[in-house]
């Protein structure tokens, strides 16, 4: 084989291979919504997300629900995703009222979603 369709061939191959890598990273895109426990210790989030990866294989939309202590920036102590959900637009989740109700000594935490109600209990939170 010559030199020139060796290289060829090399490149094509590692083309491939980077796009089908890129196919499986996932570019979360969407919004959602965050409420303060009662007693203002936890913050509870809900978010509608989709894959905005123009390479991306599952463009299908799911939910992230976490439980936080403190501010959005510390690491969760609970996580759920939802995937995928029973909804076509990301923006259906704005037809739901109260997406996430706290009980009142903030040991748990309830989320609606299109696909149902979670309820979470905190696990830090006695």
């Amino acid at each position: 084989m010559k030199p020139r369709t060796a290289y060829l061939t090399l490149g094509i191959s590692v083309a491939i291979n980077v796009l089908l890598l890129l196919g499986h990273l996932d570019i979360p895109s969407g919004g959602g919504q965050y409420e303060m426990s009662p007693n203002g210790v936890f913050v509870a989030s809900v978010n509608s997300l989709r894959n905005s990866n123009p390479f991306g294989l599952d463009k299908r939309i799911y939910s992230e629900m976490t439980v936080r202590r403190g501010g959005s920036s510390s690491p969760p102590l609970v996580s759920i995703i939802v995937r995928p959900e029973r909804v076509t637009d990301e923006m259906e989740f704005r037809a739901i009222d109260d997406l996430i109700s706290w009980s009142d000594d903030s040991t748990s935490v309830v989320f609606q979603t299109p696909s149902g109600k979670f309820q979470i209990s905190v696990p830090e939170s006695k």
